[in-house]
C-alpha cells in the first residue's frame, strides 16, 4: 500500500505562509482520500485541480494558473508549486524506502 508521511500542521507554519499551508493541507487530505473535489470551496477546488495537473502532466492549465496567480499573486504561486512538489518528493522517498507513517498517521488508499 502506498504510504505518505503526515503533513505538518499548518499552525506550525510562519504566518506569512500559513494560508498556503492551510490550503495545501486540506487539498492533500482530499487528494489522499481520492475525494471528488466538487464539494470543496471554489478556491480549494482550483488548488486541488492545479496540484493534480502538476502531478499528472507536469503542466497546469494556463487559464487555471492565471486565475490563481491573479487572485493570490506570484509569490503565493511559487510557494504553492514548491509545496506541491516538495510533498511529492518526500512521499516518493518515503515510498521508495517503504517508510511507514507514524502510528495513527495517514495512509493512501491502494
Amino acid at each position: 500500500m502506498p504510504r505518505v508521511p503526515a503533513i505538518t500542521s499548518a499552525a506550525d507554519v510562519a504566518p506569512p505562509h500559513r494560508a498556503v499551508a492551510d490550503a495545501v493541507t486540506r487539498v492533500f487530505g482530499s487528494i489522499g482520500g481520492k475525494r471528488d473535489p466538487s464539494g470543496l470551496p471554489d478556491d480549494e477546488r482550483e488548488v486541488m485541480t492545479y496540484a493534480r495537473q502538476l502531478m499528472r502532466t507536469n503542466r497546469p492549465d494556463p487559464a487555471l494558473f492565471e486565475a490563481l496567480a491573479q487572485r493570490h499573486g506570484a509569490e503565493w504561486m511559487v510557494e504553492l508549486t514548491a509545496t506541491v512538489h516538495y510533498f511529492a518528493l518526500v512521499a516518493g522517498v518515503a515510498n521508495a524506502f517503504d517508510i511507514a507513517p507514524p502510528a495513527g498517521g495517514d495512509t493512501l488508499p491502494a
